[in-house]
């Protein structure tokens, strides 16, 4: 601005003959016209009263969030109010795009051109409950820009999600496009962008990648014209098709997590040492893909020194997890061009990974030996599930049942000294046994009998205070969660914070519900996934240990990021019950080895 001011007062006199600039109009978003679809060209859904018309120049887009007085378009979710607004004006030029994605947005329609001010999408408030805003209309990139997307913090993680739907291709060859990541947003790429290069990045480095934000990713990224994807400080997780893909600190799970468990095909892939790279096995005997996810490329793969991860899971709801033979052997990279490198847990050729399983697959982790095969015109990186795993537990086992036996024996041994000790006791022995027996029933007696006097002298004290009208200041205690987003380690213990107000403790029970999928011809059913008991001291906020059952644990591992469900938190304080209920999101806690990078 002060270069701008600076060019206009050397300019002088000739400033004052030269002709106006037209500033382009802001459209801010109002949908107060009550129509079944809202359009743009309706002039009043926008708050100044006036519509854009076809091919103009409009400044700044905005879509805030909307007065709940304001009837619902359609319904999103269980308890969201979706707010759709169409465009039907033809040829529009806009320079910057705001939307509060803490409203659920649907915003379809006819193309528009983008400009250099790139896109904003941040809740102006904290909703504490999920909500998308949809981009289901095309927009081109007029220019290189930068896309901003933030979220509402660590303890709403991903409630705040910007989705791209089939309908939102993003073009614009030659236009650059980066993705900043702030406080846990989700971003969803169900579309086909294909731009200049592409790059996604978490702005703040010390934090672990989904603190930044997380990417479901599930359709193309620069596939078609082949400009470079870099993902940094950021959790990908998905299945498609993206150009040249680089990462710089990032994890990168392959596949969708379910069956078919799919794969991303890459036009070159380069990974770094701070990055992780995880493969899901969803079903045994089928092919990559299929069976497994998968990394395929036409390019060089530089795998860098990362981290590779294998996990086991469920092929779907309820059914049994997928057993590992021994021999089985698994394809997870795939590569017409060259493969160079190794992963860091697998230093060379034959080496030995854990593979990790689901909670809901009850199975401990098995060994798999990684192999890197850099010749012929395939290369590749494969896994073979090692025999010796069935035979180490086996000896661990039996170790173990020798162990117990040996404890068994001597706590015998033990006791039959005592016995025969015990029968050479004298008759003199015994009789002062007899007598300390007899002062020990008299003096339990006696005992019982202060007792009693003592409680009818507190009974009696009670109705002589109640008779004389006196009263007890009754305590308060009121319980509440702190925070609507819980953390789910990988063994299912979850933490859950109440804060108990008023002058008493509170206590009582937690009861977690979720509901699952719909199945043909029936409605979803919810059933709990996991109770605890708590205790609070008065006036503070406790930690709650919560684990997940095995239900639990299957949904959550199956979920496309968090898991929606419902807490009662049932408490009995001061002599009466209080019931509250909370809507929260689980989602996977990454393991704390991965956090800092």
């Amino acid at each position: 601005m002060i270069r701008l001011l600076g060019v206009l007062a050397v300019g002088g006199l000739a400033l004052i003959s030269a002709p106006a600039a037209q500033a382009s109009a802001n459209f801010t978003w109002s949908g107060a016209a009550n129509e079944n679809v809202p359009l743009w060209s309706t002039a009043e859904n926008w708050e100044a009263k006036t519509a854009p018309t076809s091919g103009e120049t409009i400044g700044a887009l905005s879509f805030p969030a909307l007065p709940e007085s304001l009837p619902c378009t359609f319904k999103a979710g269980e308890d969201g109010c979706g707010r759709g607004a169409k465009n039907n004006v033809s040829g529009l030029n806009v320079e910057s795009m705001n939307i509060d994605d803490g409203e659920d947005y649907s915003i379809i329609g006819e193309p528009i051109t983008l400009g250099g001010d790139g896109l904003t999408a941040a809740p102006a408030a904290v909703p504490s409950k999920f909500t998308a805003a949809e981009l289901g209309l095309p927009i081109a990139l007029g220019a290189a820009q930068t896309w901003h997307l933030g979220g509402e913090g660590v303890k709403h993680l991903l409630e705040n999600a910007l989705a791209l739907g089939p309908a939102g291709a993003v073009t614009g060859q030659g236009s650059s496009l980066t993705v900043d990541m702030s406080d846990g947003p989700l971003l969803i790429l169900d579309n086909a962008t294909n731009v200049g290069p592409v790059a996604i990045d978490g702005s703040d480095p010390s934090e672990a990648d989904i603190f930044n934000g997380a990417v479901e990713f599930f359709g193309e990224l620069n596939s078609a014209d082949k400009e470079p994807v870099s993902l940094s400080h950021i959790f990908f997780l998905g299945a498609g098709a993206v150009g040249p893909l680089t990462t710089d600190a990032a994890e990168v799970a392959v596949g969708s997590g379910e069956y078919p468990a799919e794969g991303i095909e890459a036009t070159s892939v380069k990974l770094d040492a701070a990055s992780t790279i995880e493969f899901a096995i969803t079903k045994a005997g089928a092919p990559a893909r299929e069976g497994y996810s998968q990394l395929t490329s036409s390019g060089a793969v530089e795998l860098g020194d990362a981290t590779i991860e294998i996990v086991v899971r469920p092929p779907e709801e309820g059914a049994p997890c997928p057993t590992l033979t021994a021999g089985s052997k698994f394809t997870f990279v795939s590569t017409s061009g060259a493969l160079t490198g190794v992963f860091a847990n697998a230093p060379e050729h034959g080496a030995e990974i854990s593979v990790r399983f689901a909670e809901a697959c009850k199975e401990a982790s098995q060994p798999m030996r990684i192999s890197y095969s850099e010749s012929g015109g395939t290369e590749t990186v494969t896994g073979t599930v090692e025999a010796a795993a069935q035979e180490a537990q086996e000896a661990t086992e039996h170790r173990e049942a020798q162990e117990r036996r040996e404890t068994r024996e001597r706590q015998e041994a033990v006791e039959l000294q005592r016995t025969e000790e015990a029968a050479i006791t004298t008759r003199e022995a015994a009789a002062t046994a007899k007598r300390q027996e007899e002062a020990a029933i008299a003096a339990a007696a006696a005992k019982r009998r202060q007792e009693a006097e003592a409680a009818a002298a507190a009974a009696q004290k009670r109705a002589a205070e109640a008779a004389a009208g006196e009263a007890t200041t009754p305590t308060t205690a009121a319980v509440s969660l702190a925070g609507s987003t819980i953390a789910v380690e990988s063994s299912g213990a979850a933490t859950v914070k109440l804060a108990c107000a008023g002058t008493a403790a509170c206590s009582g029970k937690l009861t977690l519900t979720a509901k699952r999928a719909a199945k043909r011809g029936a409605k979803a059913k919810a059933e709990v996934i996991g109770t605890a008991s708590f205790a609070v001291a008065a006036g503070q906020t406790g930690a709650v240990k919560l684990t997940l059952n095995t239900a639990g644990r299957a949904l959550l591992a199956t979920a496309r990021g968090p898991l929606s469900a419902t807490l009662k938190i049932l408490a009995d304080s001061s002599g009466s019950s209080q019931t509250h209920t909370a809507n929260v999101r689980l989602v996977r806690q990454k393991a704390r080895g991965k956090a800092k990078r």
